[in-house]
């Protein structure tokens, strides 16, 4: 006696598998449309919430700025302490408020980047001289390598922004007392800005979402680093914007190195 077990299929039947995996892709498809109106709106609504949100907290730092410079007169020491934290929240709150504003424009689409031939030794010597003093508070040293000078076309200004991030996101991710090593080659094609760090470094898993808007992984800084997810994304979005790219190498506990491609003609 036979059992029967089920239906048999031909070889030439499409599986049970193979159809759910269409309508997988069918429905991934019908959804992208509702997804970009979406994120639109999302960065519409990020843009005009940051415009309207900085008028009045950068008053309120002209305000508390003004007391600390003594317009308002004698104030006792242990108030100006107090104003001095809530001016320095205030600064952090309108940097935040930035990177919002320029994320949001970039993602509309309505971002014009500023281009000049600029220096690639001017624009790394912008990023030491902003980032040089905060790491030293964190005794951290920043170690650069000077290329040999070589113009390209960037807005120099966003480009020190997503160049400094990268340094900041190293210095986060850093113990007291490491090196952070920056340096430049250029070839026919590119210039190649690398940021290495003696860091945490990254999982592999984690690599592909570091990039994401608001992310965060958890490792052993995650409880102690302030941070909005941001700024790796932001740099990305940025370099993307000049036509080049970056990429990353790390491996856990080893550090990491962000390496910046940036084209040398438009």
């Amino acid at each position: 006696m036979k059992t029967f077990i089920g239906p048999e299929i031909s070889s030439g039947t499409p599986s049970f598998n193979s159809g759910h995996d269409d309508a997988k892709r069918l429905l991934k498809k019908a959804r992208q449309p509702y997804r970009t109106t979406l994120s639109r709106a999302q960065d519409q609504f990020i843009a005009l919430s940051s415009h309207q949100l900085r008028t009045p907290a950068t008053c309120v730092k002209q305000y508390l700025g003004m007391v600390l410079d003594g317009y308002a007169g004698e104030v006792p020491d242990a108030v100006l302490e107090f104003i001095r934290i809530a001016y320095s929240n205030n600064e952090k709150q309108l940097d935040i408020l930035s990177v919002l504003l320029k994320i949001a424009t970039i993602n509309s689409g309505q971002y014009h980047l500023a281009i000049q031939t600029s220096d690639i030794c001017d624009v790394l010597q912008e990023v030491i001289k902003e980032f040089s003093p905060p790491l030293q508070q964190l005794h951290q040293h920043l170690a650069y390598t000077p290329p040999d000078s070589c113009n390209l076309p960037v807005d120099s200004a966003v480009i020190t922004t997503a160049i400094g991030n990268l340094i900041d996101n190293a210095s986060h991710y850093s113990p007291s007392g490491s090196t952070i090593r920056l340096k430049a080659e250029h070839s026919k094609s590119f210039v190649v800005v690398s940021v290495q760090d003696e860091g945490i470094g990254i999982r592999t898993t984690d690599i592909p979402k570091i990039f994401k808007k608001f992310t965060r992984l958890d490792n052993e800084f995650s409880d102690t680093v302030n941070g909005n997810g941001l700024g790796l994304y932001l740099a990305k979005q940025i370099v993307e914007l000049h036509g080049g790219s970056i990429a990353v190498t790390s491996k856990l506990h080893c550090g990491s190195t962000f390496s910046v491609f940036l084209p040398l003609r438009k």
